[in-house]
């Protein structure tokens, strides 16, 4: 079933997304379309042909010369499962928005396949701290004192993205999730270790949503909770695994199902007040 998707202005300026072929950036879109959710679309080039192009008489063999142009940049992934053929879009995320995805999938591609594009992106973002720390060598003392003051003078302000951080930014990594949540959860346990049960969680999360600014807002809201002991139970706050245990619990921490350290203060001062006036 085809879906209505989006073409963001920053794909027609995209460096690598010109190198392609006309026909090649059209097929990559129309694969949008037909992709499920979670940007996984099938591999048969006649059922693709007939349905991104049902009235052009464009020939099967020009199609698959344009998917292997596709795969040689690492656009789609080529993958099979129980003898079907299927493409994964790796950046397909990057693209789309997916709030509620659809139950209705086709098959997940296989975990070495995932596990290759995590340590590439892994790779990816160690070179881009290593040429941020080649330039601030490059600065004077003084300019990176500044810097950290004002990085200082951030964090303690309020946390939230700096005005170079675009809100629409992504997370790519259980990484970055998990820094992102060390970020805005300085209440709640820290995480030691990324295991294996871990990583899937986070990565089944990231497959729900991954854009940064959701995930802000589960852990500043996650980062209030506190649920008052009693003589039976301590008092509980969350922490990451309670968080990616379920996309049902991200829901509830935004939807306010949990009591927060400001209502645990409020019912302190109600009491208050209720003692004093049975006093008088």
């Amino acid at each position: 079933m085809a879906r209505s998707r989006i073409v963001r202005p920053e794909f027609w300026s995209d460096e690598k997304i010109s190198s392609l072929s006309f026909l090649a950036r059209l097929i990559y879109i129309g694969m949008w379309n037909f992709s499920d959710d979670f940007g996984v679309v099938k591999g048969n080039p006649v059922w693709l042909k007939s349905q991104i192009f049902p009235y052009d008489k464009i020939q099967t063999p020009l199609i698959i010369r344009t998917l292997n142009e596709l795969q040689t940049l690492g656009r789609i992934i080529s993958f099979s499962s129980n003898g079907e053929q299927f493409f994964y879009l790796p950046y397909f995320r990057r693209h789309q928005v997916i709030n509620r995805p659809s139950k209705t999938r086709n098959p997940e591609p296989p975990p070495d396949i995932l596990d290759r594009l995590n340590e590439h992106s892994m790779s990816t973002q160690r070179a881009l701290n290593d040429e941020t720390e080649t330039e601030i060598e490059i600065e004077t003392e003084t300019e990176i004192e500044i810097e950290k003051k004002r990085k200082r003078e951030e964090r303690v302000s309020s946390p939230t993205f700096s005005s170079k951080e675009p809100l629409d930014s992504t997370i790519q990594t259980p990484e970055e999730f998990v820094e992102l949540y060390h970020r805005f959860c300085p209440n709640l346990p820290q995480v030691l270790k990324i295991t294996p049960d871990r990583r899937k969680k986070i990565l089944l999360r990231l497959k729900e949503n991954y854009q940064k600014v959701f995930w802000v807002e589960v852990f500043k809201r996650a980062d209030e909770i506190l649920i008052p002991g009693n003589r039976r139970h301590a008092e509980w706050k969350p922490n990451l695994d309670f968080v990616i245990e379920s996309s049902s619990n991200c829901v509830k921490i935004l939807e306010g199902k949990y009591p927060t350290t400001g209502q645990k203060h409020r019912q302190r001062a109600i009491q208050s007040l209720l003692e004093e006036q049975d006093e008088l």
